[in-house]
């Protein structure tokens, strides 16, 4: 954990006589005066990057106030300290490491730089499964040369918005899942999805016939809550609105809903957006909400987790020649066989033969691609069309 903060007296005689102000990256607020040590604890501490910036700029202001009445003064300054330590040890340490002057002078930015969590580097391309909410395990990829699941994590601390970017099934539902686990609100958009679907409505009070209650949606839930909101295949959404977003994408955190009993609503600490799309789907991604976006993540469907589950070698060419076809053309209308897909007709496979199975995906081929997929299995296996009776 860190502390930043100050001590008054540079003369370090007895620790009693020394007044020790600072905070710490859990949200503590300490001092010391005369030998007795106070604390508080933000109400409502909420981990993250404006909850830090908040309380270091308290430390800040009380030094340069404590600055012009006295000369005795010397920080800020940052000292890690142990996390589970109590009030007084934290002061003691803190106070000591500076009458050694151990510890280099700090500064606001540098306290929410450093208390902010980083995300490790993966080596050799290792990296642990990571247990979900439901039971079951998640297979970490890696972004740059870190986890994804700790790439979000540290965008949501430090309420950064992000959007995934990919095909349908290639995993950023289940990204979203592993990293954030039950620590998030989905929105699932849909093509004519409305602003009451997402901010709330008035909807009729049960026993009370004429009576309407306002009833959040899952936004303001979010944003009540402290909780990250993601918003799946936001390209359904209308420009108007994806608009509710722009504020919230930015400092202002704010969204003012005129029917709401309290229109006003302020993002409690801990919310964050992050957003996925599916591109060439619906309308798109507005260009000012993106130009909030602290950065985008390409997620394309990762085969290797089907030929890991067994899936046929063939089919798997066939699916990774198509998705990098896709990639160097920028084409997101070509269709891309899911992990899904892929894994139910090597069920199949088992049941009927190999020739079978390839009829079975190629059935799921919307019609305007058919013949041309057909022609791309037909180079692996011997197929005359999709399954159909006769």
């Amino acid at each position: 954990m860190l502390m930043f903060g100050f001590v008054v007296d540079t003369e370090f005689g007895d620790p009693d006589d020394t007044t020790v102000v600072a905070a710490t990256s859990g949200g503590l607020i300490l001092q010391r005066q005369q030998g007795e040590v106070s604390y508080t604890r933000r109400s409502g501490w909420k981990f993250g990057r404006s909850e830090l910036d908040e309380i270091g700029a308290l430390i800040e202001s009380k030094y340069q106030r404590t600055r012009d009445e006295s000369k005795d003064v010397w920080g800020p300054a940052l000292v890690d300290v142990p996390d589970q330590a109590d009030p007084k040890e934290l002061v003691s340490t803190f106070e000591r490491r500076i009458r050694y002057r151990t510890v280099p002078l700090g500064s606001v930015d540098e306290f929410v730089r450093r208390s902010l969590p980083s995300p490790t580097a993966l080596t050799g391309g290792h990296s642990d499964d990571v247990a979900t909410t439901n039971g079951g395990v998640y297979q970490p990829r890696t972004v740059g040369s870190f986890r994804d699941v700790d790439v979000i994590r540290s965008a949501v601390c430090a309420h950064a918005p992000v959007l995934l970017r990919g095909p349908y099934g290639s995993g950023k539902s289940a990204l979203v899942a592993a990293a954030l686990g039950s620590d998030v609100v989905n929105i699932r958009c849909f093509e004519g999805i409305g602003r009451e679907d997402v901010v709330g409505m008035h909807t009729p009070t049960p026993g009370t016939p004429g009576d309407f209650t306002w009833v959040d949606g899952p936004l303001l839930r979010a944003m009540v809550r402290g909780e990250a909101c993601h918003v799946d295949d936001v390209g359904w959404m209308a420009p108007g609105v994806q608009a509710l977003f722009l504020p919230l994408a930015d400092d202002a955190r704010q969204l003012e809903v005129v029917d709401r009993p309290d229109p006003l609503v302020t993002a409690a600490p801990g919310f964050s957006l992050v957003f996925s799309e599916n591109p060439g789907v619906g309308w798109g991604l507005i260009g000012p909400l993106h130009n909030r976006l602290a950065f985008v993540v390409d997620v394309p469907i990762d085969y290797r987790i089907a030929a890991r589950a067994g899936v046929p070698p063939v089919l798997i060419s066939v699916a990774e020649k198509r998705q990098e076809r896709s990639r160097q053309t920028d084409d997101h209308t070509v269709w891309l066989p899911s992990i899904r897909e892929l894994l139910a007709v090597s069920s199949i496979e088992g049941m009927f033969g190999m020739e079978f199975a390839a009829q079975a995906l190629l059935s799921k081929c919307p019609n305007d691609q058919r013949d041309q997929f057909s022609q791309e299995l037909s180079a692996y296996v011997d197929i005359a069309g999709s399954l159909q009776s006769s």
